[in-house]
């Protein structure tokens, strides 16, 4: 039976109930309402194998899949294939930096990349074709972006000049990379490969985002941590210049768009956040706080559904009392936090939509893998 467009069932009758693996036979009671988290129309209640019904279509992990050390993103080939695990070995093993290369539709490691042009891997990013990847060197470490071909896995040339480059947006021939070092974001031709300018923003852009038009670029500025104190530049990209710079964020660390609003982390330093802001792209102002989960951490938008990691550290600048992490749904349509909430590893820092929207791909730094989920349909 398929769930009603209003996610609930109607006069059911308890015949059982299943109590410590023991049935417990009790007379039929006739209930005439209940309702059952999550799912959406059309969805069918299922048994997950482990003996939990879920509906059919909750965001529910499939895989997962080990990697390198410290995973700090995911990106993907063009025709999704491919994924690729930027492992930035914040940790500085033996086993070095590194990309995982897996197959998309086994989830399992079918390479690993690894290069001395390849220092400590934050972000990969697609060329438009298809035929290039980007991989930045943030956090200090070889502040560069290496390019390679997407096919044969090859070094073809390294961009140097950025100072902490981690996240990557490109457009067409033109790259933008945010130098979490500084208050800029570095223009690329990728004709030339040479950065051919900056655009000032807030302190410590971590994390960039385009409008779904692709004329406007959104850098999210943790600036010094503090509460309130972080920002989201609003850039034209028709100018590259700041037209617009929104307040009151906390340490904001991941940010994603839809046509109308903006969903901005607040994973907080100086104090613990535990909420996503909600952003009004044409007043340019917060109109809703959304509370997800402790430290909310990566943002990605799949259809009308934006999905948040929730890497649970109570403790600031601890690495050692990082608790499960988990992944929370939040409905664009409504601007509401939905069920399920979902465990998946340690410390789950970036979530990324596969090219075709069926899955998420969740790093979880601490767990040294990456979680497989199915995305809301």
């Amino acid at each position: 039976m398929a769930v009603p467009a209003d996610r609930q069932y109607s006069n059911l009758s308890v015949a059982g109930t299943l109590v410590c693996q023991h049935r417990v036979v009790t007379p039929v009671v006739q209930t005439t309402h209940l309702t059952v988290p999550g799912g959406v129309a059309g969805d069918v209640l299922v048994n997950d194998g482990t003996g939990v019904a879920r509906w059919s279509a909750s965001p529910w992990p499939v895989s997962t899949v080990n990697v390198g050390v410290t995973p700090a993103a995911v990106g993907f080939s063009a025709d999704g294939s491919r994924a690729f695990v930027a492992n930035a070995n914040f940790s500085t093993t033996s086993l070095g930096p590194s990309l995982t290369v897996v197959d998309t539709t086994t989830y399992l490691p079918v390479d690993t990349i690894v290069d001395d042009a390849l220092t400590q891997p934050s972000h990969v990013a697609t060329s438009a074709d298809g035929s290039r990847l980007y991989v930045s060197n943030g956090y200090g470490a070889g502040n560069s972006v290496v390019i390679l071909d997407s096919a044969s896995y090859d070094v073809l040339g390294t961009i140097t000049g950025f100072n902490g480059p981690i996240p990557i947006a490109i457009v067409g021939l033109t790259a933008y990379v945010g130098n979490y070092g500084s208050n800029t974001i570095s223009i690329v031709d990728l004709n030339t490969n040479a950065i051919t300018g900056s655009i000032v923003v807030g302190t410590a852009p971590g994390a960039l985002a385009l409008s779904t038009d692709a004329s406007f670029l959104y850098s999210a500025n943790w600036t010094d941590g503090g509460v309130g104190t972080g920002t989201v530049s609003v850039v034209s990209l028709a100018t590259h210049t700041v037209i617009a710079t929104i307040t009151g964020f906390s340490a904001p660390s991941g940010i994603t768009t839809s046509d109308h609003h903006a969903y901005v982390s607040n994973t907080g330093f100086a104090k613990i956040d535990t909420t996503v802001s909600v952003v009004d792209l044409e007043t340019h102002t917060i109109v809703k706080t959304l509370t997800t989960g402790l430290q909310p951490c990566g943002v990605a938008r799949v259809g009308r559904w934006v999905y948040v990691t929730n890497t649970n550290n109570p403790t600031a600048g601890s690495t050692t009392s990082f608790g499960t992490g988990t992944v929370s749904v939040i409905d664009a349509e409504t601007n509401t936090v939905v069920p399920p909430t979902v465990v998946v590893g340690q410390v789950p820092v970036w979530v990324s939509g596969s090219p075709d929207g069926s899955t998420l791909w969740v790093a979880n730094q601490y767990s040294n893998t990456v979680t497989v989920l199915e995305a809301l349909r």
